[in-house]
């Protein structure tokens, strides 16, 4: 199973989740639209992959690349993380408040106490013990919204971390990974 967790004020089942389809057409690929609140996230993905009967590998972007790299820490499974929002309780400050979602237009609040929630998501995730083989990560250099200056000390060192020049924080040259998300789901499927 691939499960497409989508970034801040988005939703499930866009143009991402149709690429992966495509490159995994004999696997189930799921892309929930999520709540806004983190803890809510956390819980509506476990629910997900507790029903999973093989092997499940998280793809997030930005925000929910955040929750794949802490979904990927607590439950042990593999992860492609692109454009990951490192440190979202700082990123993230500025929407406090009333939000519109990106895609559907719809209003929602975004609360202080998420933050808080996402810093310690932060550090839970911090204290524990993973194989960086199992995350790869996809970075833009002129993402326009995320400073990604810091990742290599941030990841473990044993991950494969890949630039992309113009790409920015949509990370438009997605389809160009698909064959690397293909290829590293293989080898955690043959683990």
């Amino acid at each position: 199973m691939i499960i497409y967790i989508h970034g801040f004020a988005s939703a499930g089942q866009q143009n991402k989740w149709e690429l992966l389809q495509s490159a995994f057409p004999d696997q189930p690929v799921l892309s929930p639209t999520l709540p806004v609140e983190p803890q809510a996230v956390i819980s509506t993905l476990k629910k997900i992959i507790a029903s999973a009967d093989d092997l499940v590998l998280l793809v997030g972007t930005s925000l929910g690349g955040f929750y794949a790299w802490y979904l990927a820490a607590v439950l042990k499974l593999p992860a492609i993380i692109i454009n990951p929002s490192t440190e979202p309780w700082k990123s993230l400050l500025p929407a406090v408040g009333m939000f519109k979602n990106l895609v559907t237009g719809e209003m929602f609040e975004w609360k202080e106490a998420y933050l808080h929630q996402l810093e310690m998501m932060s550090l839970e995730q911090q204290n524990i013990s993973i194989d960086g083989r199992t995350l790869k990560f996809f970075v833009s250099t002129d993402d326009e919204l995320l400073d990604h200056s810091r990742i290599r000390e941030m990841i473990p060192s044993s991950s494969e971390i890949t630039f992309y020049h113009n790409s920015a924080h949509r990370f438009t040259r997605f389809s160009e990974i698909l064959p690397d998300i293909q290829k590293h789901y293989s080898v955690m499927k043959s683990l």
